[in-house]
């Protein structure tokens, strides 16, 4: 029996482009543990300085997500994180506190442009580590400066106080693309710390995180695959994992 922690997801209605009303929240709940997860970290988008966020309404949302999950009988509980585009405003609103951490850890789940420069992640690396917190890189597979410079993508994981999560698309959709290539190489290294669904729906970004489970046990440690998806961990256990230089 799986028991995988989803710690990407964009379950809370109302507040993004995930789910609009509850009923769909309570439909992607319901598929998440058909999934095999037990565990979510509710990822809602957030732009610090550019477009308005409730800490209120996050709070709220997930208390209606857990909720509803006691009201279904799902054997699920939903936590509280974010999925934060950064912006020039992103030091400010860490340093004041106001950016949801992934299931109050310090560590920190954060997206850029697929265009972004090399440089600006380095930057916004630094600018989060003087803060206190750890960067997690969402969906590492859509940056081209990352995939298209493999080496220079492990070199700045082993050098560097930052985790990489990777969706589960680039897994069950591997191709024969560079970027897919360079996946494939990143995996084999160990240097994805994290997979996660990234859902938004039940239509064409749903939650297959059980199904992603079982294509890297195929070809990795069953270990590894268990870390990297949380499978029998608890919370803690899960996001206990220690960047270089740590």
């Amino acid at each position: 029996m799986l028991c995988l922690t989803d710690m990407h997801h964009h379950i809370l209605f109302g507040m993004d482009d995930g789910p609009e009303i509850e009923a769909e929240m309570e439909q992607m709940l319901t598929e998440a543990q058909q999934a095999g997860v037990t565990t979510i970290v509710a990822t809602p988008h957030i732009t610090p300085g550019i477009v308005p966020f409730s800490m209120a309404l996050l709070e709220q949302r997930v208390t209606q997500a857990n909720r509803a999950c006691e009201r279904l009988g799902l054997n699920l509980r939903v936590l509280m994180g974010s999925e934060m585009l950064y912006t020039f405003q992103t030091g400010r609103y860490l340093a004041e506190k106001r950016v949801p951490t992934l299931a109050g850890t310090n560590r920190v789940l954060v997206e850029f442009d697929p265009q972004v420069q090399f440089f600006e992640i380095n930057d916004a690396i630094a600018t989060i580590l003087c803060n206190g917190y750890v960067p997690v890189l969402a969906h590492v597979e859509r940056y081209s400066c990352l995939m298209w410079h493999p080496r220079r993508t492990i070199r700045l994981r082993k050098q560097k106080q930052v985790l990489y999560q990777l969706n589960e698309s680039a897994i069950l959709k591997s191709g024969l693309s560079f970027a897919a290539f360079t996946v494939r190489r990143l995996l084999r290294n160990g240097m994805i710390d994290l997979v996660a669904s990234d859902a938004h729906n039940v239509r064409d970004r749903r939650c297959r995180l059980g199904e992603t489970y079982r294509k890297l046990r195929s070809q990795l440690e069953t270990e590894q695959a268990d870390r990297m998806t949380g499978n029998g961990l608890n919370i803690e256990e899960f996001f206990d994992r220690s960047p270089v230089g740590e």
